[in-house]
């Protein structure tokens, strides 16, 4: 276990450290999520998260493919619910795919009643917590909207879209992803929530 753990803290450190996710006032880091949480990790049922959560944006087929199942994914949950996938979605896709029943999990529990940091926590509310009637994110689709928005398994042999939403359109924004320099947005437009590429979405 120690040495699973070592070598996914490489992991990290090779191919992960441009995930993050920021606002007009706030930057959060995965790095800063991962050292928030600590080693513990729990098993989680798959078919909960498939579930509960919004469709996976992945880069890819091979990467899917290529995920290694034993390093933890990390998942917010916020008041009994799983809300979405911080990182791992190329595994989380890949347990779905294959049938797999349980996956390790490391879990941002934005509700927890005894916060390690109180603070910190209070910053990730901030950002991973969703919005409100009083926070909500909104933005305007632009010229390079496609009129589509991917549905289930984002750029995966699975992909499915929507046709949704037009040039002008303000929308929800729901939540961001950003792997490696490529940001999508999740948004709700319409009634129908799904993956933009954030170049597609002008924002306050």
């Amino acid at each position: 276990m120690k040495l699973l753990l070592e070598n996914w803290r490489k992991y990290l450190n090779e191919d992960w450290r441009d995930t993050s996710w920021e606002d007009d006032d706030e930057k959060v880091t995965i790095g800063q999520v991962v050292d928030y949480l600590g080693d513990e990790t729990v098993n989680v049922n798959v078919s909960d998260l498939s579930q509960q959560l919004p469709e996976l944006p992945t880069r890819g087929a091979a990467r899917v493919a290529a995920a290694n199942l034993d390093y933890p994914i990390i998942v917010v949950k916020s008041g009994g619910q799983y809300k979405y996938v911080l990182d791992g979605n190329h595994r989380l896709q890949k347990a779905i795919d294959e049938g797999v029943e349980t996956i390790k999990a490391k879990v941002l529990d934005l509700s927890d009643p005894e916060p390690k940091d109180p603070k910190t926590l209070e910053k990730f509310k901030r950002m991973f917590g969703g919005a409100s009637e009083s926070n909500k994110r909104t933005g305007i689709l632009n010229s390079n909207h496609s009129g589509e928005v991917y549905t289930t398994g984002l750029y995966s042999s699975n992909m499915e879209t929507a046709t949704a939403g037009v040039e002008g359109q303000e929308v929800e924004i729901i939540s961001g992803w950003q792997d490696q320099g490529v940001e999508f947005k999740l948004i709700n437009v319409d009634g129908i929530e799904g993956w933009v590429e954030a170049d597609a979405l002008d924002q306050d």
